[in-house]
């Protein structure tokens, strides 16, 4: 797409439509239209460089009106009906979703799942997760957990019986659904 060079990260939604993450800002290509709708992040309080700086976007798989984008400046949500950003802080500790990387939606249960740079911070002993697990339905966080204290990028993918696999320092841990524990 012309001007949207960098593409960091696309999702399609029930309509055909494509959203796409390019380094600095996000688009959705209508498909009736064959034309993108570019979208800046907007959220008071947020560094617009750091909002900007986009890694990954993913479609609600119960709320279609809400777009999941990872950033530098965390976790961040869109609402596509009111043209609104909202920082997900507000549902998790705000320390622990600092540089979001990665979004992906499991087929099995529909939850999200959030991977981002992350550690324990020694010096006042709080912990900092890489992976975070929401539910839609709930529209709750269910879910977090560490794999280990590296601050390597995190990524995740559906395997098979509702196992998501997901990167470490360390190599693939497996989160089960069913138990919601790492196997």
């Amino acid at each position: 797409a012309a001007g949207h060079n960098q593409i960091q990260s696309i999702s399609l939604d029930s309509e055909g439509g494509v959203w796409v993450v390019a380094r600095s800002r996000f688009a959705r290509l209508a498909p009736s239209e064959d034309s993108l709708e570019t979208i800046h992040v907007k959220l008071p309080g947020v560094l617009e460089s750091s909002a900007n700086e986009l890694f990954h976007i993913r479609v609600d798989p119960v709320k279609e009106n809400r777009i999941w984008i990872a950033s530098q400046a965390g976790l961040l949500t869109y609402n596509t009906s009111t043209g609104e950003f909202q920082n997900a802080h507000e549902w998790l500790n705000p320390s622990t979703l600092q540089s979001v990387r990665e979004i992906a939606v499991s087929p099995f249960s529909k939850r999200i799942y959030v991977g981002f740079l992350g550690a324990p911070d020694l010096s006042n002993d709080q912990t900092h997760y890489n992976y975070a697990v929401f539910d839609s339905e709930q529209d709750a966080f269910i879910d977090a957990f560490s794999i280990d204290r590296s601050w390597a990028n995190s990524s995740i993918c559906a395997w098979k019986d509702s196992t998501m696999l997901l990167s470490s320092s360390n190599g693939l841990a497996f989160y089960d659904e069913a138990s919601e524990e790492l196997v």
